[in-house]
């Protein structure tokens, strides 16, 4: 293109062979990544509700006294879904971006005058989304609790209709779960506006960085301080590099949206579990009381001294 008169060092062979050895690699490359995305973080991803059930399995009766089930069913389960998520399709994203910025950062040592305006918006970019990380994990939070009314609301519904139905009360009861829903979408609405005029704000920012390149580019081009395939290798690399960050700040939201749920996941793995033995082999299988006292207020005994025996086999 620029030497019109010189010769053509290689032929098509060579270039059709290239290209192979090219397509060979992206196809190790793409192998070893679906692997990462899917098998490796799915693996871990059963390990971690196998944990859960573990845990919950030694936990004390106590512990369930407190819960709604509401709370242990969907918002658990739900738990583990967007962590799998947010692992498999953000995690090995985040740091693929990463790693291919890193690498362009080499473009320093060819101009460095280039790169500043090619790179400048970055930290800029950076930094609005990083001071807006208080307010996304407050939204979050906020879509998090309303989730949870809605779904307590219905388990609520579910374990009562009996009631419900003898006490004449479907209307009241849908009217509810309908203002519960209301709220929900749209202090969700609210959220995912303020959190996508955060989040493409700080995208929008990076458009400035080609603005920045062909102004500065072309200065320098004029004053013959950058030979023009200088300039043109910034212009194309400047219209692609933004792909990846672009990447970087829609993953990094995405790990701050997780923040609410790796509490509750570490809330739940702090929790003591019930102590005692565990090997228990009886000679039978009779219940015997002795001298149980019992009362619900103090004062006002509901079991005095009881004993008995429940025999096994028979009826007591």
């Amino acid at each position: 293109v620029f030497q019109p008169s010189a010769s053509v060092t290689h032929g098509i062979l060579y270039y059709s062979i290239l290209g192979i050895v090219f397509m060979i690699v992206m196809y190790i490359f793409a192998v070893l990544q679906y692997r990462s995305t899917y098998t490796t973080v799915y693996d871990e991803s059963a390990n971690r509700r196998i944990s859960l059930a573990e845990k919950l399995r030694k936990l004390p009766l106590a512990f369930f006294g407190e819960k709604n089930l509401s709370d242990l069913t969907a918002t658990i389960m739900d738990d583990c879904t967007d962590l799998e998520h947010t692992f498999s399709h953000a995690g090995p994203q985040l740091f693929a971006s990463i790693i291919s910025i890193l690498i362009t950062v080499g473009m320093a040592f060819y101009n460095w005058q280039l790169t500043i305006a090619l790179f400048w918006v970055v930290p800029l970019a950076a930094a609005i989304l990083l001071f807006s990380k208080k307010e996304i994990q407050k939204s979050n939070e906020s879509n998090y609790l309303n989730k949870r009314m809605v779904t307590e609301h219905i388990q609520e519904g579910l374990d009562t209709i009996q009631e419900i139905k003898s006490y004449n009360q479907e209307r009241d009861y849908l009217e509810k779960l309908d203002a519960s829903i209301d709220t929900y979408e749209k202090v969700l609405t609210r959220n995912e506006l303020v959190l996508g005029m955060l989040v493409n704000g700080s995208q929008s920012v990076l458009k400035l960085g080609l603005a920045s390149v062909i102004i500065v580019g072309a200065n320098m081009l004029a004053n013959g301080s950058v030979d023009l395939f200088t300039y043109l290798i910034f212009m194309v690399i400047g219209s692609r590099i933004y792909n990846p960050l672009n990447e970087v700040m829609n993953n990094l939201a995405a790990l701050f949206y997780l923040d609410v749920r790796i509490n509750r996941m570490n809330e739940m793995e702090s929790l003591p579990i019930q102590q005692g033995n565990t090997n228990f082999k009886p000679e039978n299988f009779n219940i015997e009381f002795q001298e149980v006292d019992f009362s619900y207020e103090q004062g006002k005994p509901i079991l005095n001294k009881v004993s008995f025996t429940a025999r096994q086999g028979e009826k007591t």
